[in-house]
C-alpha cells in the first residue's frame, strides 16, 4: 500500500504503537503528547489507509507488512 509511504513520522509510530495493543493514553505518555491528540493521529492513519476502524486499520498494517519499515 502507497499509503503507508504518506504517513508522516509520527503518524508511523503511532500505527505501530496500536498495533501492538497500546491505548491512547499509554501513546500519549510514552510520547508526551495528549490522548486526544493520539486519537487525531489514529483518525487520520485511517483516513489515509482507507480503514473502517481501527481494527480494519491494524489488519492492514499487518496485512501488508508494514510495521517492518
Amino acid at each position: 500500500i502507497n499509503a503507508f509511504a504518506k504517513l508522516t513520522k509520527r503518524e508511523k509510530e503511532v500505527s505501530k504503537l496500536l498495533s501492538h495493543g497500546f491505548t491512547s493514553k499509554d501513546i500519549a505518555k510514552a510520547l508526551s503528547i495528549r490522548a486526544g491528540t493520539v486519537d487525531e493521529y489514529r483518525d487520520n492513519i485511517m483516513s489515509k489507509l482507507d480503514a473502517k476502524n481501527t481494527a480494519d486499520m491494524i489488519r492492514i498494517i499487518y496485512e501488508n507488512g508494514l510495521l517492518e519499515e
